[in-house]
């Protein structure tokens, strides 16, 4: 008869791994069905928060931005020679350039000068001006202006000659004695001579006696006093009467009597006023406002009479420009001319052109505004 034989083994398990192994198979109290152990890898990485959205800002247009960089000193007008009788009043004037602003010496003949009563040295904008009052023919000589900043040194120069009176010419009358006598010793009869407007005149009479003759001007018959219109002198030989900033309200016959105890003479002079254009004077001005694009030239001219040659200086908001290829400049046949060749808005603001020669200045001013030109791409 067959038998089942069931063998049982039984292992013998130390009580202290026994604890043991209980302890790591009992499930932890706080995990539920279906739950993961928290010793178990997660499948599931961490994700970061997800990031905002970012506002794209388109680029500005593209501007043109100007750096000033440094240029050395620069005339644009250079003062000339110059011919003056004594007592009359001089000025050197020059426009210059250059950055940093350049600095001034004035010299005459090598010796620096300084500001005195009868000299001035002034500074406007971008003109250099030396103005001498009165001059004797000790100031003449050789006046010369240096510009220096700190990349550059530049000079010009001009002569001054001082004549103490002019011989019969055009602006006066001298009439000469023919030698001492007791009596006053007449001169030539009746002159003529002609003066330009708003200048002065100078009318001179050679008269030499002994004793010393008693000296009177008339105008018209009217007797003349020493006022600042008139001013009259006389050096024991020569008499002279100076009619200042004549008008022609000053035209008439100007005499001079001289008289002691044994006699008297008088010689006249007739003495006329011309209107000569030979100070600029603009007869064709720019227009108050002148509007353009950007990209398209624009052209400030303007029409100017007077003797030439002419200085030009263009300036914007008081700042000289120079001739270049952005800011051409031309004169030619009166005609004075500024191309913008590429204009764009930084460019509006108020144009200045300013025209003079030996006899004077003038100028001429204009606004310019340049408008925008935008596209747009689909």
């Amino acid at each position: 008869m067959g038998q089942n034989n069931l063998t049982c083994l039984s292992l013998a398990v130390p009580e202290e791994k026994e604890n043991l192994l209980k302890q790591q198979l009992k499930r932890p109290s706080t995990l539920t069905v279906g739950s993961t152990p928290l010793s178990t890898p997660r499948t599931t990485p961490n994700r970061s928060v997800s990031p905002l959205p970012r506002s794209r800002a388109l680029p500005s247009p593209s501007r043109r931005v100007h750096r000033i960089r440094a240029t050395p000193p620069k005339f644009y007008a250079i003062p000339h020679n110059r011919v003056a009788e004594e007592g009359e009043t001089v000025r050197f004037q020059c426009a210059v350039a250059g950055h940093p602003d350049p600095w001034v010496t004035w010299d005459k003949d090598g010796t620096v000068l300084t500001s005195s009563s009868r000299l001035t040295i002034t500074e406007s904008e971008d003109l250099r001006v030396l103005e001498i009052r009165d001059v004797t023919p000790q100031d003449s000589g050789l006046y010369k202006i240096i510009l220096e900043n700190d990349v550059g040194r530049i000079e010009a120069a001009a002569r001054l000659e001082v004549i103490s009176h002019r011989p019969a010419s055009a602006r006066g009358l001298r009439a000469r004695s023919l030698s001492p006598r007791p009596a006053p010793a007449p001169g030539s009869g009746l002159w003529s001579t002609s003066v330009r407007y708003g200048s002065s005149a100078r009318l001179f009479y050679d008269i030499r006696s002994v004793p010393t003759p008693f000296l009177k001007w008339y105008k018209n018959d009217v007797p003349i006093e020493d006022s600042a219109k008139f001013v009259t002198s006389h050096d024991g030989e020569v008499a002279c009467l100076m009619v200042k900033d004549v008008t022609f309200a000053d035209e008439g016959s100007y005499t001079c009597v001289a008289a002691n105890d044994n006699g008297s003479i008088k010689s006249t002079v007739e003495l006329k006023i011309i209107e000569e254009e030979l100070a600029p004077r603009v007869t064709k001005a720019m227009p108050k406002m002148l509007t353009a694009v950007e990209g398209n030239p624009a052209e400030l001219r303007l029409k100017v009479t007077g003797r030439q040659p002419f200085d030009v200086v263009w300036m914007k908001d008081g700042c000289v420009l120079p001739d270049c290829d952005e800011f051409r400049q031309s004169c030619e046949n009166g005609s004075v001319v500024l191309t913008v060749s590429d204009p764009y808005s930084q460019d509006s603001g108020w144009y200045t052109c300013e025209v003079f020669n030996v006899f004077g200045e003038t100028s001429a001013k204009c606004q310019l505004v340049v408008h925008g030109k935008y596209s747009r791409s689909d």
